[in-house]
Formats: structure tokens, C-alpha cells, sequence
């Protein structure tokens, strides 16, 4: 793969960015002109811009990748993603496309807001995490490359399979004009099978529709959720009839442009019985999965009232529990409250972001956290482009105000045990790294440096251990400063720790799950870990104490009375010096208990001085949130079947 690289330094003014528009408007009209119908753009709007991008590019064998600067990291991992994911679906799908893809990179969701291309209520806005114009794709980074790998994916199908389907255009597809008598469900059913393979999450979202009915009908569900149903069909088929059945029907179907007459002559089944095999082979599956689980907890709920289709994230518990803390999310604007455990009274702390249709919502702000003592409120949110921390005094109701300049983005944080010291994960020139950092002297210290996802940061201090707590997709429990080579960052999420005593180079990893995924560590008021993990097929809640162990003994140079030297730094006879056995330790995880719900657990938090345990799970497109005065722990959750197999 032969990669190029150009500069174009430019500031877009709108002048520059209203002429390219006019460009891709006068190139879409064109190609669309024999149905009467081009880009829908709204001029006279324009988007405030924070600052300038001065944009280069990469190019490839089948990309040009668009970057400014801080994102030539995320550049290079969707240069390499993105020729592997070619060749991929090319063999997935047995089609190759005759055109290059022009892929634009944003650094972060707001960067992405504050373009003005494609402005307006355009048909070929997607929705989700992606946009597309043409074979133009628009990306941004969250700080996780899981994510940015994804969304892709899914672009990079969409593109492909609009060219498969009809030589032309997404917007054509979108806009009904080729797929003729092709259902919704099968374009974008393919779109997220050949993007995303079939996981928990999807696993569980299905079920819960047959959980609400167990009499589902696919056509009729696949009319009210055409991706949900059109995914679940095509894993259908591969684990039923094989890859290469699957094959045959997509490519027949693009053939006589009717999708069941490649099902009947490749699968030789009806569309009726089709669609019962599906309904069964999911009614078995959530038989096997969740009979015999347990429901949700009976009592303890707490109700946070708020206005439909609202989301309400982060919630989090104060160290002695008598307060949460939580924000409400609405087309991009926010109120974060804090409400009384005791008494349900709530105030609010703040407001910020705006709402709009036009803009890409971003519900990662603010992220808030309680101090260890419990008197102060953090809170990090995003203004103008610029990160804003404040430290409410939940007595006083006095606020201090502090900037984080130097990074693009803060994902998550935590306080030490000094409540003006910080452990932050943030973005940084296309990396996300753990950082401690001073509110006061604003210095910051890496913990970690390298091109592995680090997410989540919580202080422990139990047992005479004080360190920070963090899940990471790495592969390796040795911190090394290493560039992005041909290992994409696109792992399962375990969880680590770092000692804050002891410095250096070194992690203890408490847990491996190579087909799960850990989130949200907490630590219990006993001193033990709580985390989530899907690792049963759930996210349920589980228990883990730190210990130590010794890994290993290293001869270190000591004096006759036993102290530990620097053999080149001592001034002494040498003769003076004996070889001794140092024994080296490590933090280890050992898994206590967990919990068996039925539903995954979205978010947990934990009182630090106390037993306290908070829970929150989605049911019914309602969040339920559950306060107990002990954690949630009953029973260790049976072995859960194996995606990789089955």
C-alpha cells in the first residue's frame, strides 16, 4: 500500500466552503439529473466556527484521507482500517468499487459540528455516527477506536453496497429511486451484518422485543426496525446455511434486483418459512440465554422524573450516599442536578450546549464526580471549544472555575484523595491517555502514552494500595511509547490497574476476557472493586479484591547490613557489596461475587463509606435506577453461550 501525503493549508473561510458546496451541488445535480433531483443544501447558514482547519491529506490505493492538525494518529489508524475493511467486503459482498472514497477526519464531535458541508436537512444525513455525501465520508473520534472503527465500517458498506445495488449514489438508494422492490430491511440489514459482527448488545435488544412479544412476525417488525431485523436475519443465514449461501443470495439478488428470488433459489425455502425459522432460532436462543436469570431488583428504585426521549446520563452516587448527582441530555442541550437520596428534593447546577436539528448531538458532557469527602462536586463540560472544569462546593454553593487547554477532548474522571488533584482519561493528537493532573498548578503527569484506548480512571486507595483503576483494549500490561504499526487498537476492554506509589512502567491487568468487555470500575466501601462485564453475555456487576503476588526475584547489589544500592553510584570498595534476592510484587484481581440479572446493567456507581450500591438498566425505553444499602451480588452467573462458536 503506497500512501502519499499533501498539505493544503488553508482557513476555511465561508466563501471557500460556500464554493465547495456549489462544486458538489453542480457534481450531484449532474449525476442525478435523469431523476430530477440533487443535494438539498440550505444556504444562507453558516456554522460558528471555533478555529481554523488547516487540512492535509493521505493517499492510497482506494482513499483520500482528509486530517488537520492533532488528528494524523486517527488518520493513519482509518488509513490501515479502512484498506483492510476493503478488501474485506469486497470478498463479503464479491463486488469492487471502480472509484476512490474520500474519507474526511475530524478530530473530535465538535470539530465535526462546526462544519458547514452538507448543511441543512439533507436526506442523505444518516443519522448515528456517520454522514456520508456522495463517496465522501465524515468521521470523528471519541476517544475510542472501537468506535471509530464501527462507524467506518458501516459507512464504507453503505457506500459499497449503493454502488453494488445500482452504479450510483446513497443519495439515490435513500431517496428509493433504485432499490425498486428491495425492502428496508435488506440494505440496511447488510449495511450493519457486513459492518458490525453480531455482539451482546444487538443480542440483547432483540430479545427484549421478544420478550415484550413472543409472537413476533419478522415483516412486521422489520417495517417498525428495518436494521435491527434486517441484521438479525442475515446472522440468521450464515449460521443456518453458511457464509457462502449468503454470498450466492446477495449476489443473485443484485442480479435480478429482487431480494426472495435469490433466497428461494440459493436457500431453497419460501419467504414464509424463512421468517419462521428466524423467529425460532431467536425464541430458542433467548430460552437458552435467560430462563432462570433474575429480574430486576424488587425495591429500592429511585425515580428521576424527566420529559420523554430524554436520556439521562452520567448518574453517579456521592461517598456516603445521601446525594446523586446526575445530567439530562435534550437534542444537545444538558441539566446536570443533584438530588437529595432522603428527602427526593433536587437542585440544578448547571445548564449548557444548545438544542438543535442541525448539529451532531454530543451527550458525553459533562462528565461529573464526587470528591472523596464528598464536599465538592466536579464537573467538565465543553463550551465555545474550549473544556471548562468546575469544583461546586456542595455546602458553600461556591464555584472554581479552572481550563484544560492542552487536550481535545476530557472522556472521563476521577479525584484522588486531595480534592484538587484529578485523574483524568483525555484525547490528545489522536491518543487517549490517563493523565494526573494538578486543578491548582495546572501541571499534568502521562500514566500512560501510546495508542491504546484508556478509559474510565477511578481512584482506589484500599489496604495501603493507591492507584487508579482504568479499562484499555491494549494487549499488553507494559507501558512502551510506541507508534501505531499494523496492531489496530480495536481489542476487548479489560481492566487494569496502576500503582501511584510505585511509578514506572509497569500494569497489573485484573481481568481477561477475550469475547467481553469490562466497564464502569467502582470501588465498594469494604475496599473491594466492583466493575460491569458482559463476559455471561450480559452486563452484570462483579466483585474483585486487589492482592499481591510475587512474579519474580532480581539480584540487586546490596551493603554487608542488607541495604539495597546503586552498585554504579557507590563510592565504596566494591568488595564491600553482595548480591542479594529482591522479591518483585504485583496487584492481582481475584473475582468474588457477581450478579445474574436477566437485563444489563448500563451504569453503576458506589458509595466509598458505606455498602452502598447504585444500578441502572434500560427497560421498556425507560431508565430504571436502583439504590441498595448492599451491593447486588446473589449468585455467579452461569457460563454464557460463545459468540465466536455460535
Amino acid at each position: 500500500m503506497v500512501i502519499s501525503k499533501v498539505s493544503i493549508n488553508f482557513k476555511p473561510s465561508f466563501s471557500f466552503i460556500f464554493g465547495w458546496i456549489m462544486l458538489l451541488c453542480i457534481a450531484f445535480s449532474t449525476q442525478s439529473m435523469g431523476q430530477g433531483q440533487g443535494t438539498q443544501v440550505q444556504f444562507g447558514q453558516n456554522r460558528v466556527q471555533y478555529h481554523d482547519f488547516e487540512w492535509q491529506y493521505y493517499d492510497t490505493d482506494n482513499f483520500t484521507t482528509y486530517y488537520y492538525p492533532g488528528g494524523q494518529n486517527i488518520a493513519k489508524f482509518v488509513i490501515m482500517a479502512a484498506e483492510e475493511q476493503v478488501l474485506k467486503l469486497e470478498e463479503q459482498l464479491n463486488y469492487k468499487l471502480s472509484n476512490q472514497i474520500e474519507l474526511l477526519i475530524y478530530n473530535d464531535i465538535t470539530d465535526l459540528a462546526q462544519t458547514n458541508v452538507g448543511l441543512g436537512n439533507e436526506t442523505y444525513n444518516l443519522g448515528g455516527n456517520n454522514k456520508i455525501i456522495g463517496n465522501k465520508l465524515f468521521l470523528y473520534f471519541d476517544g475510542n477506536h472501537n468506535h471509530l472503527y464501527k462507524d467506518l465500517n458501516e459507512g464504507l458498506a453503505r457506500i459499497f453496497i449503493a454502488s453494488m445495488m445500482s452504479g450510483s449514489t446513497i443519495q439515490e438508494i435513500l431517496q428509493n429511486t433504485i432499490f425498486g422492490n428491495l425492502p428496508p430491511w435488506f440494505s440496511e440489514g447488510l449495511i450493519q451484518y457486513t459492518a458490525e459482527p453480531w455482539n451482546t448488545d444487538l443480542d440483547e435488544e432483540l430479545r427484549d422485543h421478544f420478550e415484550k412479544n413472543p409472537n413476533l412476525k419478522f415483516k412486521k417488525f422489520s417495517q417498525t426496525n428495518p436494521s435491527l431485523a434486517g441484521h438479525s436475519m442475515w446472522y440468521f443465514i450464515e449460521k443456518k446455511y453458511g457464509k457462502e449461501a449468503l454470498k450466492d443470495v446477495i449476489y443473485l439478488t443484485r442480479i435480478n434486483k429482487a431480494s426472495f428470488s435469490g433466497f428461494g433459489f440459493v436457500l431453497g425455502t419460501s419467504q414464509e418459512n424463512l421468517e419462521l425459522e428466524w423467529a425460532t432460532f431467536y425464541l430458542e436462543r433467548k430460552k437458552l440465554d435467560i430462563d432462570n436469570k433474575n429480574p430486576l431488583p424488587a425495591e429500592g428504585e429511585i425515580k428521576i422524573k424527566t420529559r420523554k426521549k430524554r436520556t439521562i446520563t452520567p448518574i453517579i452516587l456521592s461517598p456516603d450516599a445521601t446525594n446523586i448527582a446526575y445530567a439530562t441530555h435534550d437534542g444537545g442541550a444538558f441539566k446536570l442536578f443533584v438530588k437529595k437520596v432522603e428527602t427526593g428534593k433536587k437542585k440544578k447546577i448547571l445548564r449548557g450546549g444548545f438544542k438543535s436539528d442541525n448539529y451532531p448531538h454530543d451527550n458525553s458532557y459533562p462528565q461529573i464526580a464526587f470528591s472523596q469527602n464528598g464536599g465538592t462536586l466536579g464537573i467538565c463540560y465543553e463550551r465555545r471549544d474550549k473544556i471548562k472544569f468546575l469544583q461546586y462546593d456542595l455546602e458553600t454553593k461556591k464555584v472554581t472555575k479552572h481550563r484544560l487547554d492542552n487536550f481535545q477532548r476530557i472522556n472521563d474522571f476521577s479525584f484522588t484523595g486531595n480534592s484538587n488533584d484529578i485523574l483524568f482519561s483525555a484525547q490528545l493528537n489522536g491518543k487517549t491517555d490517563i493523565y494526573l493532573f494538578s486543578l491548582n498548578s495546572g501541571r499534568n503527569i502521562p500514566i500512560t502514552n501510546d495508542f491504546w484506548d484508556d478509559l474510565q480512571p477511578t481512584y482506589v486507595n484500599t489496604n495501603g494500595v493507591e492507584g487508579v483503576l482504568f479499562v484499555s483494549n491494549r494487549n499488553t500490561d507494559t507501558l512502551l511509547q510506541l507508534p501505531l504499526d499494523t496492531a489496530l487498537p480495536i481489542g476487548t476492554f479489560d481492566l487494569f490497574f496502576y500503582n501511584l506509589k510505585k511509578r514506572g512502567n509497569s500494569l497489573s491487568r485484573l481481568t481477561k476476557t477475550p469475547f467481553g468487555n469490562e466497564k464502569a470500575p467502582i470501588v465498594f466501601g469494604n475496599g473491594k472493586i466492583g466493575y460491569l462485564s458482559d463476559e455471561n453475555g450480559i452486563f452484570n456487576q462483579y466483585e474483585l479484591s486487589l492482592a499481591t503476588e510475587m512474579i519474580r526475584m532480581d539480584s540487586v547489589w546490596a551493603t554487608q547490613n542488607g541495604d539495597i544500592v546503586d552498585a554504579d553510584g557507590f563510592d565504596f570498595d566494591s568488595t564491600k557489596l553482595i548480591k542479594i534476592g529482591q522479591p518483585i510484587y504485583k496487584e492481582i484481581g481475584i473475582k468474588g461475587n457477581c450478579t445474574d440479572f436477566k437485563k444489563s446493567i448500563q451504569q453503576q456507581a458506589a458509595a466509598t463509606r458505606n455498602s452502598a450500591s447504585l444500578v441502572v438498566f434500560n427497560e421498556k425505553g425507560k431508565q430504571k435506577v436502583f439504590l441498595s444499602k448492599t451491593p447486588f451480588f446473589k449468585s455467579n452467573p452461569r457460563a454464557y453461550r460463545n459468540f465466536v462458536q455460535g
